[in-house]
């Protein structure tokens, strides 16, 4: 399954390779009812793109908007977290929960998330 980095640029080099491969792909499940061309395809992928990209960075700052709200408020659900780390997290969009995800070793269809409490 090829998927676009929505944290870099349409045009980056990862998501020029990856754009390529969905692009082939894309075409072939679609060939028997639809002959779209590579341009039309890149045009529409443009588009799921930058909407996607929007979205995230609204969130985003939705994020970290509600999160010095609440520093403001001094909430207690809040107060414990250093303020600087917290929001430097919250604006760093390569930042993940703490979860690794697995293969199941007897049937490598399944996915095992496993999801570790650091606190």
């Amino acid at each position: 399954m090829y998927s676009l980095n929505y944290n870099q640029t349409f045009t980056s080099a990862n998501n020029c390779k990856i754009r390529h491969k969905l692009i082939s792909e894309l075409q072939k499940s679609l060939a028997p009812k639809f002959r779209l061309s590579v341009t039309q395809l890149t045009k529409w992928l443009n588009s799921i793109h930058k909407s996607r990209r929007a979205t995230a960075r609204i969130q985003k700052l939705c994020c970290i908007k509600a999160a010095k709200e609440l520093f403001r408020k001094n909430d207690p659900n809040i107060t414990d977290y250093d303020k600087e780390s917290l929001l430097r997290i919250l604006a760093d969009r390569a930042f993940h929960l703490p979860e690794m995800s697995d293969t199941d070793e007897k049937d490598h269809s399944k996915t095992i998330v496993n999801v570790y409490d650091l606190s």
